[in-house]
Order: C-alpha cells, then sequence, then structure tokens
C-alpha cells in the first residue's frame, strides 16, 4: 500500500479539495518553468524541471500530508480526551456541590427523587425518596455518573412512569426553573425529562420500526419473488422466440415441401408420358451399339482369319523352298561325290555352308509363323469367349427387364382395380389430387416389345 493509499484511508479528502490539489500541482510545476526562464535570463544559468521532479514534488506533499494528518490525529485525540475529563471534571465538581447541600430547596430535591424512581431497578420504586436516600445514591460520584449515561432509556418500567407523572406536571419541575436553584440539579431534570420524552418517541417508533424491518423483509422476499419471476418470464420468452422460429422454420419448410412435392408430381406426370419413349430409344440406342460392337469384333476376326491364311500360305511356300534346298543340297553332295570338278574343297565348304544358313533361315521363318499361328489361335479363342460372355450377359438383362416388365403390368392392373373401387379415393382430405405413381400411369400399362439381340 503506497503513502497515499494510507493518506487517503486516515484522512477522508473531499472530491472538491482533490480537484484544487490536482490543479495547485499543475500551477507549481508551471511557475517553476517561469521562474526557470527568469533565472536563466539574470544569473545565466539552467535549472531543469521534467517529469522526475514532478513525481517527486507529489511524492513531497504526501509525506507531508501523512506527517501533518498524523500529527493533527493525535492533537484532536488529544482534545478530545481533555473534553472528556472536562466534562466529567465538571459533571463531579456539580455533583460535588449538590451534595453539599444540607436542607436543598424542595425543587431540588423532588428532582433528585424523580431520579431515584426513574433508575429504579425492576420497576421497584422506593419509598424513600429523601434528600439523606439521594445523598447516600450519590456517595460514589463516578459510579453515578456512569449509570447516568448507561441508563436503559429504551426499557423503562412502566410502574417507573406513573410514578414520576407527579414530578412531570409540577409546574417547578423545569429545567430553567431549577437552574435558578442549582446547576447540577438543572442537568438532572433535564436528564429526567429527556429520558421520558425519548421513551415516549421510542415506544411510538418501536413498532413502527418493527414494521418497517418486517416490510422490508416482506420487500425482500417480494423482490426476490419478483427477480425469480422475472428470470422464468425471460426464460419463457426465450423459449417462445426458439419455439417461434422452430414454427417459422417448420412452416416454410412445410411450404417448400408443398412446392417440392407439386413440382415431383408434374416431374411424374411428364415421366410417365416419356417412359415409354425415353425406354425405346436406350433400347434401340443399346442394340445399335451393341451391333456395331459385334461388327467390329467381326471385322477383327476377319482380319485374323485373313491373317492366318496368309501366314498358312507363306508356311507352306516356305514348306515347298525348304524341300527344294534338301533335294538340291542332296543332289550337290551326289555331284560332288561323283564329279571331278569340284575336288576344290574350299569352293565345296563355301557352298555347304551357303547351304546351311539357307536351311537355318528357313528353320527359323518357320518357327515364326508357328508362333504366329499360335497367336491367331490364342486370340480367336479370347475372342469367342468374350463374344460368349457378351451374349450371356445380354440375356441375363433381357430376362431381368422381361420380369420387371411383368410386375410393372401387374401392379397397373392392380392399381387400376383399386381405382374403379374407389373413384373417390384419389383426392386426399384437403381436396388435391394425389400424384399418380410411375407404375399406375396409363404409358406405363402399355407392352414394350422386346426384340432378340442380333
Amino acid at each position: 500500500m503506497t503513502d497515499a493509499q494510507v493518506a487517503d484511508e486516515q484522512f477522508l479528502v473531499l472530491d472538491s479539495v482533490k480537484d484544487s490539489i490536482s490543479k495547485f500541482m499543475a500551477y507549481v510545476h508551471t511557475s517553476v518553468n517561469e521562474i526557470s526562464r527568469l533565472y536563466l535570463s539574470n544569473e545565466r544559468r539552467y535549472n531543469y524541471t521534467t517529469p522526475k521532479s514532478f513525481l517527486e514534488q507529489i511524492k513531497l506533499y504526501q509525506n507531508l500530508l501523512l506527517k501533518k494528518g498524523k500529527d493533527l490525529k493525535a492533537k484532536m485525540e488529544r482534545l478530545e480526551n481533555g473534553l472528556e475529563k472536562l466534562k466529567s471534571t465538571s459533571a463531579q465538581k456539580n455533583l460535588t456541590e449538590l451534595r453539599s447541600f444540607g436542607s436543598p430547596p424542595s425543587a431540588v430535591s423532588n428532582v433528585t427523587a424523580a431520579v431515584m424512581v426513574l433508575m429504579a431497578p425492576g420497576g421497584k420504586i422506593p419509598k424513600d425518596r429523601s434528600w439523606k436516600a439521594a445523598k447516600a445514591a450519590m456517595a460514589r460520584v463516578d459510579g453515578f455518573l456512569d449509570s447516568l449515561i448507561k441508563f436503559d432509556k429504551e426499557n423503562i418500567h412502566e410502574n417507573c412512569l406513573k410514578a414520576l407523572q407527579p414530578y412531570l406536571q409540577d409546574p417547578k419541575f423545569k429545567p430553567e426553573f431549577v437552574t435558578t436553584k442549582s446547576l447540577a440539579a438543572a442537568g438532572l431534570c433535564s436528564w429526567v425529562v429527556n429520558m421520558v420524552r425519548f421513551h415516549a418517541v421510542f415506544c411510538e417508533v418501536q413498532p413502527k420500526r418493527q414494521a418497517l424491518s418486517r416490510a422490508n423483509a416482506e420487500l425482500a422476499a417480494a423482490q426476490d419473488k419478483l427477480a425469480s419471476i422475472k428470470a422464468k418470464i425471460a426464460r419463457l420468452n426465450e423459449n417462445l422466440r426458439k419455439l417461434t422460429a422452430k414454427f417459422e422454420k417448420a412452416t416454410s419448410d412445410k411450404l417448400k415441401c408443398q412446392q417440392e412435392a407439386e413440382a415431383t408430381a408434374c416431374t411424374i406426370a411428364l415421366a410417365n408420358r416419356l417412359e415409354d419413349d425415353q425406354l425405346r430409344v436406350q433400347a434401340l440406342k443399346k442394340a445399335v451399339r451393341e451391333r456395331e460392337e459385334k461388327t467390329q469384333k467381326e471385322m477383327e476376326l476377319l482380319r485374323a482369319k485373313k491373317k492366318l491364311e496368309a501366314l498358312k500360305k507363306e508356311h507352306q511356300k516356305l514348306s515347298s523352298q525348304v524341300q527344294k534346298h534338301s533335294i538340291l543340297k542332296n543332289y550337290l553332295e551326289d555331284v560332288v561325290k561323283i564329279s571331278p570338278q569340284f575336288e576344290d574343297i574350299q569352293d565345296v565348304i563355301s557352298r555347304y555352308k551357303l547351304l546351311v544358313r539357307t536351311r537355318k533361315d528357313l528353320q527359323q521363318s518357320q518357327e515364326k509363323d508357328r508362333e504366329m499361328m499360335e497367336q491367331a489361335k490364342v486370340l480367336l479363342d479370347q475372342y469367342e469367349a468374350e463374344k460368349a460372355a457378351e451374349i450371356l450377359q445380354c440375356q441375363n438383362e433381357l430376362e431381368q427387364l422381361q420380369r420387371r416388365f411383368a410386375q410393372d403390368c401387374s401392379l397397373g392392373r392392380h392399381a387400376e382395380q383399386e381405382c374403379q373401387e374407389c373413384p373417390d379415393a384419389d383426392d386426399d382430405e384437403d381436396g388435391r389430387p394425389q400424384p399418380v405413381p410411375l407404375s399406375a400411369h396409363p404409358s406405363a400399362r402399355a407392352p414394350v416389345k422386346v426384340g432378340r439381340l442380333p
């Protein structure tokens, strides 16, 4: 906690005073700046004012405020203690002066008797209310003063009040008159009158205080109840707002669904009229597409057959060439054996190597022809397997279409019978026509001619 906070806690400073202090701080700071400029012009020396110096000024003021505040508080406490002691001393002096009376006037004795009646414990009025009894009650001045200060003025017994009435009705029982006889007795007289008046006012105000406390309690309970009701109303309003939003959303969704239902009914009606044409067009397109695919595959098969025939012809041709070369080889070998013209070994060897290469080339050509024939057979087998699978798939699809067509026809006949039996069933409770189902439309009951696929 800073010194300024301590000072604010110890000494209550008004807002107007705080405002004046802040303005004074600003004035001091600006005035120091002006004096510093004058000091510079006269003495040729600088005096700087910085934010730190301003903060130091505030710190100095806080320290002075705290110090002077403590001193002032100590002096005030000493003054209050002195006043209390003076009051106590004065009261003791007055009581001592009052006790010094040997035979006081009747006005003074009536005051002391009234004090004894008012301070009677438990409403037991003392019978002896003489001056001697009063002096005995005031024997201990300090105790008597303390009993007067701590007197329970809110709970005065009814007997005491009744016994005080003769004294209070006495025209001489007034502080102004008693002052002429004794100042101390006048103070006691004033105390008795004020205590009775306070008790009367308290008895009149106390029921009102109790009623006020009850009213405050009822008001607090009502406010709590009102707060709970307001919170409940807020929750209900929030729920109402949410339910209203949900209702509006549901209404819009309902309208949207109705519009979609109407649009769907129109679409179904159009679809029912266009369904047969679309089915026929789709079947025709499918047939044309399958026919084109079949034609293309037949062309490929035909090209493969032609290529196979060419390979066979070439194989036969190469076989005949091999046979001719074989005959030629045998012939040449015989000629070499019997003819002396080919005694040159090198010539024979070269011719023989030529024949060997020619035979090797022929064998390689035969191998290639054989491999090509095998590939052609594999391609032909694959094509035939694919065609068989496609034909089987088309047959399955045709059977499924026939079954679906038979089911649609039976559903159409059943719906037509129901419509004939219940002619008013086409309208719902609101009088709006129900959408015609796709299978019950007249165009859906027309037979579809499905031919065998080529």
